[in-house]
């Protein structure tokens, strides 16, 4: 009679019809464990590997396996012979026969139900003479973790960026399990900006005045649970005025290049300050670039005189007229109605407008007084 003992307990196995003369074999077992380290629920195998180093044939080779109270059992796959449980925990295997080099292989398939460092021992016996126990035993050490909890993103709230403003900063992910290798991406980002080693990068252009930009980050823990992925986002907000002068920011950094020329500046000298030709729409640095009337044409043999001026998106335009001698005192009249002679232009790009004179009731109720009439268009914010 032949005893084993298996994690502190004395096992008797009677192994009957022992020869006297028994052979010497050399039987080595192994046991590795994968994952490691592992997620509560998440299935662990252990890879039991027994090799007969010989001389001689091993006969009724045997592997006994405990588990550690908070790993689970659920299956057992030998490569070779029978397997039985004697209770919830030790798993015996009946390899039969290894010839002199032969190897065997027990696949464990657990399930952890416990946070720890958890010991699974193994041991392995043969009817014949074992020239060396020493590598007859065998354990895995596996650490357990507790269930994933999802990485955490960070990132800085709502940015206000002016038009031709820079904004730079990293991005950090941290992971409450302390995982290795959680990753950042950026999934979402508006044209230009640039996302490298952490670090989100963008420039604001006039074609962004006025909007309201997401960026959105994915943190990834990679350990493939249903929490591993977290969404965070930030809004970068381009205003259309951010230094409140009244004029639109993109209007000033395509003319000037920055946002602190003051709108009651006259940088052309043309007589008009710098927010009277933004509302004109013409160049604050030109001074030959007026706002006028484009041209005033009567349909020949009718009294239907046109005034033509070249309009800006959102502006208000409105046209007046007066007779008589042209001086600086002179009266000047809107139309009759406001349907007639006055213009909101919702053009969302440079345009013209055509203003008609009738003489009817709507605009200015007759003909000219004195064969010549003047017309003049004022312009500003609705």
């Amino acid at each position: 009679m032949k005893r084993l003992i298996l994690c502190g307990t004395l096992m008797l196995v009677l192994i009957c019809g022992q020869s006297a003369l028994a052979a010497n074999v050399d039987l080595v077992v192994t046991n590795s464990d994968s994952p490691d380290p592992v997620r509560i629920g998440n299935n662990l195998t252990y890879t039991l590997v027994v090799t007969n180093q010989g001389p001689s044939q091993a006969t009724n080779v045997v592997v006994a396996n405990v588990l550690p109270v908070g790993i689970d059992y659920v299956s057992c796959t030998p490569s070779q012979g029978t397997y039985t449980q004697e209770d919830a925990r030790t798993v015996w295997c009946y390899l039969g026969t290894l010839a002199n080099g032969g190897r065997a292989t027990v696949t464990l398939v657990t399930r952890p139900s416990l946070a720890g460092v958890f010991t699974n021992e193994t041991s392995v016996q043969t009817d014949d003479t074992d020239t060396n126990t020493a590598n007859n035993r065998t354990n895995a050490v596996t650490t357990v973790r507790a269930q994933n909890r999802p990485p955490e993103l960070s990132l800085p709230g709502t940015l206000m960026l002016p038009v031709g403003a820079s904004t730079n900063f990293t991005v950090y992910a941290t992971d409450p399990d302390h995982d290795p290798g959680v990753s950042v991406t950026n999934c979402v980002k508006p044209s230009g900006a640039t996302f490298v080693n952490s670090n989100f990068a963008w420039t604001a252009t006039a074609a962004f005045l006025n909007t309201t930009n997401n960026v959105t980050f994915v943190a990834n823990d990679n350990q493939g649970t249903t929490n591993s992925l977290v969404t965070n986002s930030l809004s970068i907000v381009v205003p259309r005025d951010w230094n409140g002068n009244g004029v639109s920011d993109g209007w000033e950094w395509t003319h000037f290049t920055n946002l602190t020329t003051s709108s009651s500046g006259d940088n052309d000298g043309d007589g008009l300050n710098n927010y009277a030709e933004y509302l004109a729409g013409t160049q604050p640095t030109n001074a030959s670039s007026r706002f006028v009337v484009s041209d005033c044409v009567t349909t020949p043999a009718t009294s239907n005189h046109q005034v033509r001026v070249a309009t800006e998106p959102g502006r208000k335009y409105t046209i007046y007229w007066a007779e008589g001698v042209l001086t600086n005192g002179m009266t000047w009249r809107p139309f009759a109605s406001s349907a007639a002679g006055v213009w909101i232009e919702t053009n969302s790009v440079s345009t013209t407008h055509v203003f008609a004179d009738t003489e009817g009731t709507n605009t200015t109720g007759h003909s000219p007084l004195e064969g010549t009439r003047y017309y003049k268009v004022k312009v500003g914010m609705p």
